[in-house]
């Protein structure tokens, strides 16, 4: 038995919304009757509006009794702060600026982030270890601005993130050396409960998002949520989401 088990944690639970369906999603949010939290699923362009538009959105999900935990950076292009393309990446470090930011203004804790090797329609990908260099060259960039503004970023890994191997994305967080990046997994199709038992044991102190909670079912969740209470976990918790 972990030394920590059964010691209770704060523990955010967030319902999956999307910007560009917000009226549509903060009502989905709603009809669940346990949302307080939501994580907003962004897309790159829409990263981009105004200050007053994501100040309107805030005032519309506090109208509704809901926080925004955390913003899920999606980009049709990837988030390519691997790309061997230097255009490409320094587009990709924009955009992560821009949603830390966007963060702060909506009183979100978290920006989430996929990385990509390459834009979409692009065949070829850079050798493994240009990548995991670009990569973190760029987020130990990004951990300045992320501490200065007070968002943390969370980098998905594992299955459809990078890096996808366990004990290679311990050590690539413990290279970014930073409080203000961590991990997110997520489950469903990508991670099993099996595996994601193990990545949470293992990433432990750098995982602060674990997304698509419930997706394979209630008894599934539970095991995910022992293990989480068992490592202290105090991040947050984002459910799968309803199609």
């Amino acid at each position: 038995m972990s030394r920590n088990a059964g010691v209770s944690r704060p523990v955010v639970r967030a319902f999956p919304v999307k910007l560009s369906e917000i009226g549509k999603s903060i009502g989905a949010a709603c009809a669940s009757g346990e949302a307080s939290f939501v994580e907003m699923v962004v897309a790159s362009l829409d990263v981009m509006r105004p200050r007053d538009e994501w100040e309107r959105i805030r005032r519309d999900l506090a109208s509704a009794r809901l926080t925004c935990s955390g913003l899920a950076l999606e980009s049709e292009d990837g988030i390519v702060l691997a790309a061997a393309d230097a255009s490409a990446r320094s587009r990709a470090r924009e955009r992560i600026s821009a949603a830390l930011n966007r963060a702060h203004w909506i009183g979100a804790s978290f920006v989430r982030v996929a990385v990509a090797q390459s834009p979409a329609g692009v065949e070829k990908t850079p050798r493994h270890e240009d990548a995991y260099h670009h990569t973190l060259e760029a987020l130990t960039a990004l951990r300045h601005e992320a501490a200065l503004i007070g968002v943390r970023i969370a980098v998905t890994v594992g299955p459809g993130g990078f890096p996808a191997s366990l004990l290679e994305a311990r050590s690539f967080l413990d290279a970014v050396n930073s409080p203000w990046v961590g991990a997110a997994i997520v489950l469903a199709d990508r991670l099993a409960v099996e595996q994601a038992v193990d990545w949470i044991e293992t990433l432990a102190h750098r995982l602060y998002v674990v997304a698509g909670i419930g997706a394979s079912g209630e008894r599934e969740a539970e095991v995910i949520d022992r293990a989480l209470a068992d490592m202290w976990f105090d991040g947050v918790v984002v459910a799968s989401p309803v199609e």
